[in-house]
């Protein structure tokens, strides 16, 4: 989907400044699948994502949808980092984990589905309190540290590099 996506872009049949979601292109503009037999794998956080992306259009925050990695620890546990930037030069940033329960599925997606809820509950309480941001220095410092701890497995993003987060 990312490689049709990026030549609609490059033909112009589709903004460059339009971000690329696997998940809104398999659902409808309110969340509900678009068909029922293409919903998104264990997409738990659906209607998180969704109240992210209407945040980014109603001008609450800057970014539409995080960025973030997961990364397998030596002990075998899935880590996972997500970061938004909610206001210039502030983020929000979220970490969880996973251990393998023996269950079949991916728990790398598993994951980034727990970190769009992390996130969407993180940016909330902002909302609530005005508490819970970090500069931009603090999450450069975090993201090194989580690329230099865990081996990172994938990434997704916004537009930022993990080790450079403003970069674009």
């Amino acid at each position: 989907m990312q490689i049709d996506f990026d030549k609609a872009q490059e033909a112009g049949d589709i903004p460059m400044d339009e971000m690329f979601s696997p998940a809104w292109i398999i659902t409808n503009s309110l969340g509900a699948p678009a068909d029922k037999n293409k919903l998104w794998p264990y997409q738990i956080g659906l209607t998180h994502r969704n109240e992210l992306h209407l945040m980014a259009k109603m001008k609450k925050v800057i970014d539409p949808i995080p960025s973030g990695a997961t990364g397998r620890s030596p002990d075998g546990v899935v880590r996972g980092v997500n970061f938004m930037q909610i206001k210039p030069d502030m983020f929000v940033f979220c970490t969880t984990a996973i251990q393998s329960q023996l269950f079949p599925i991916d728990w790398t997606e598993l994951l980034e589905e727990l970190l769009i809820i992390e996130t969407h509950t993180a940016i909330c309480q902002y909302f609530e309190t005005e508490v819970g941001l970090i500069s931009y220095e603090e999450l450069k410092l975090r993201c090194e540290k989580f690329e230099q701890s865990y081996q990172v497995g994938h990434a997704w993003s916004c537009g930022y590099d993990l080790l450079n987060p403003l970069r674009r």
